[in-house]
Parts: structure tokens; sequence; C-alpha cells
């Protein structure tokens, strides 16, 4: 007796493992690509974040020109000009408090009550460093500022701010500890006042 061969149906096993081999490299491919467009998506919205910083500035050191020079500050300093972390001192190692600008209620003839800000021009510029270098801290992660202030023989202000933060690229697990690809990115703006 002659069997006859009978033929194949289906695929063989080696054919499923070269198509799921096949799809597995295709979905790591897709997974990579999702992880670099979160990544550059992250890093685009804290460079409009430092870009929307730097006009903030900009716009307050605009509207205070006579206090001009009391907005610069260095890298790693807080708005008194203190190393970060430390109190700004006086001559005698006495702590200086510096005021800020206050609102103050003022009685009106007609008996209402008027609200106003009281301070001086340089206590502005107080002001808004303060609160400029508040919102560079929240809004960037390490985010610091430097800003230079020139001024050239026609009364204009050369102004440069220098704001830098970090991006974290990516994570890996190993055993206990994460490792992150930490990278420092700069934003800086020059603009004539």
């Amino acid at each position: 007796m002659q069997r006859k061969q009978s033929s194949q149906q289906g695929m063989g096993l080696i054919e499923v493992l070269v198509a799921l081999m096949v799809l597995a490299i295709g979905l790591l491919g897709m997974l990579n690509m999702q992880s670099k467009g979160l990544q550059f998506n992250q890093a685009g919205y804290y460079r409009s974040q430092a870009l929307f910083l730097a006009e903030d500035i900009v716009e307050r050191m605009r509207s205070n020109r006579d206090s001009i020079n009391s907005y610069a500050v260095d890298y790693a300093t807080d708005v008194e000009g203190n190393a970060v972390g430390t109190a700004p001192v006086d001559e005698n190692g006495d702590e200086i408090v510096i005021p800020e600008c206050a609102p103050a209620t003022h009685d009106q003839p007609d008996g209402g009550v008027e609200s106003v800000i009281t301070c001086d021009a340089s206590g502005y510029a107080s002001s808004d460093m303060k609160i400029w270098k508040a919102l560079l801290v929240d809004l960037l992660p390490a985010g610091d500022a430097e800003i230079t202030v020139s001024e050239d023989t026609a009364g204009l202000y050369h102004v440069t701010v220098s704001i830098r933060y970090q991006i974290t690229a990516h994570l890996e697990e190993s055993g206990d500890q994460a490792d992150a690809d930490v990278d420092t990115s700069n934003y800086v703006l020059e603009v004539w006042i």
C-alpha cells in the first residue's frame, strides 16, 4: 500500500516564530518613537516656558526703566545678590529685611477708600524679581537665570536674559537605583530697551 502524501495545511512553527519576531521588532520601534516624541514634547514645553519667562521679565523691566539696573542678577544667586541658601546681611552681620511693595488704603474725601500700592521704582524691581524667580523655580526643573544690563551712549539698555534648566532624557531601572540622563538646556534672549 502506498500512502498519498497530504499537502500541508496552515503554517508551521517556524513561520509563526518569524512573524512574531517581526511584529515584536515593529512594536519596539513604535514604542521607541513614542518615547522620543514624549521627550521632544517635554523639551518643547520647557523651552516655551523659558521663552515666556524671559519675555515676562523683559516686559517688567521695560515698564520700570527708572530702576532697570536693579533687575541684574547672576546664576545661583537670589534676587538680593546672595548665594542661594544664604540670608542677606548688612556690614554688622544682621539680617536685612527688604520691604515688599504693599497695598495700602487711603480714605477719600467722598467717604470711599482707594487702594494703592506703595513702592518706589527699586521696590517694584525687587518685587518683580522675587515673583519672577519664584516662577522660574516653579515652571522649570532646576531653573536658574542670569540677567545682564548695560547702557549705551544713546540711553538705550542692552538686556540679556539667560535661562538654564535641566531636562531628564530617560529613566532606566538598574537594581535599586534609577539612572537618569540629565541635559542642561539654555535659552538666551537679548533685547534693547
